[in-house]
C-alpha cells in the first residue's frame, strides 16, 4: 500500500499524519513543539515520533512533506525564519530530519500546506484556480494556480496577511503598518476587542473560556452568539477588513474559490455578512460573480494537505 505522511509543525504544537493514497488515515499524533529547547532537540524529538509512526503503521515510506509558519525555502528544505519557533532562523530543517530518519522530507509554508489539503479535500480537485487563507494568531495564504501549488520567486508567494489594506494603520507583528493580519489575525482581535471592554473582568467571567477564563476567538464568537454588542460589533470589523484582502485576491488572481481556515473562523456566522456586504461595494463584479468562498471546518487541514501532498511526490 503507498501511503503519505504529513507533519504540521506550528508554534505549539506538531501533528503528525499518515494516510493512504485512498485518503484513509492510517496513523495520527501529536505533541508540544516546544521550540524554545533548541533546533536540535526538535528534529530528534520529532525524528522519534517518525519513527514511531513507520513502526505502527507498518510501511516503507520514503518521502513526507512538513508545513511551518514561516518564511520557507521549499527548494532548499531550509526554514529562513519564524518568529513563532523560537527565532529559528536559516535552519537546513528537510536535511536534519533526514538524517534523524532516512526519509527524504519535502518542506513547505504551512499555509501552502493547508491550500493543497482545502484544494484535495474541501474542493475536490473541481477548480484550477482557488486561495486559502488560514486565520489564526496570524493571517497566512496558500495558491493552487493552474491545478499546481504556486510557490512565486522566492517560495513566498500567497502572503495575504501582509498586504497593507490601510495606510499607516496599526502595528503588525512583522514591523510594518496597516497588514490584513494587524485587523484580522486572532491576536489583533482579541486586542481590539478589549480595548472596548469597559469592564473586563466581569466579561472574563461572564464568557471567558477554560479555568484562566481567556478571552480568545472561540469565547468572542460565544460572546456573539449570546447577543454581546461589543463581541458582534469586532466581528463585522473583522469582516469588513477581511473584504479588501479577499477583494484583493479577487481582483489580482481571480480564482474560483476561496476557503478560509483557522481559529478565527469560528465567527464565521458573525464575520460573514460583513464580508459579502464589503465585497459588493466592489464596482467591478465581474472576478466576485463566480468566486466561492467557503469557511473549511477541518481542524487538520495542514497535516492532511501535507500527507496528500507526500503522496504526489
Amino acid at each position: 500500500m503507498k501511503a503519505g505522511m504529513g507533519i504540521d509543525i506550528g508554534g505549539t504544537n506538531v501533528k503528525i499524519l499518515i494516510l493512504s493514497d485512498k485518503g484513509k488515515p492510517l496513523y495520527s499524533d501529536r505533541f508540544k513543539t516546544q521550540s524554545e529547547r533548541g533546533l536540535r532537540d526538535f528534529c530528534s524529538r520529532l525524528g522519534l515520533k517518525v519513527k514511531e509512526a513507520l513502526r505502527a503503521v507498518k510501511l516503507n515510506i520514503k518521502k513526507a512533506a512538513a508545513g511551518m509558519a514561516g518564511d520557507i525555502d521549499s527548494e532548499g528544505g531550509i526554514l529562513r525564519y519564524s518568529p513563532n519557533l523560537a527565532g529559528w532562523k536559516n535552519a537546513p530543517i528537510a536535511e536534519l530530519l533526514r538524517k534523524e530518519t532516512g526519509i527524504s522530507f519535502s518542506l513547505e509554508n504551512d499555509a501552502n500546506m493547508a491550500a493543497w489539503g482545502a484544494y484535495v479535500l474541501e474542493l475536490k480537485k473541481s477548480v484550477r484556480d482557488m486561495a486559502v487563507i488560514t486565520m489564526g494568531t496570524g493571517i497566512g495564504g496558500g495558491l493552487i494556480l493552474g491545478g499546481k501549488l504556486y510557490r512565486g520567486a522566492s517560495s513566498t508567494a500567497g502572503e495575504i496577511g501582509h498586504c497593507v489594506i490601510e495606510q499607516n494603520g496599526r502595528l503588525c507583528g512583522c514591523g510594518n503598518r496597516g497588514c490584513l493580519e494587524a485587523y484580522c489575525g486572532s491576536k489583533a482581535i482579541v486586542k481590539r476587542a478589549l480595548s472596548l471592554i469597559k469592564d473586563q473582568d466581569s466579561y472574563r467571567k461572564k464568557y471567558g473560556i477554560g479555568d484562566e477564563k481567556k478571552i480568545n476567538a472561540a469565547a468572542l464568537a460565544a460572546a456573539a452568539a449570546k447577543g454581546d454588542k461589543t463581541a458582534i460589533s469586532v466581528w463585522e470589523e473583522t469582516g469588513f477588513y477581511l473584504s479588501l484582502g479577499i477583494g484583493n485576491i479577487l481582483m489580482l488572481l481571480n480564482p474560483s474559490a476561496i476557503v478560509i481556515t483557522g481559529g478565527v473562523s469560528k465567527g464565521e456566522r458573525f464575520f460573514m455578512p460583513a464580508l459579502k456586504k464589503g465585497l459588493s461595494l466592489y464596482s467591478i463584479k465581474t472576478p466576485l460573480k463566480k468566486a466561492r468562498i467557503k469557511v473549511s471546518k477541518n481542524p487538520d487541514l495542514g497535516s492532511y494537505g501535507a500527507a496528500l501532498f507526500a503522496l504526489e511526490l
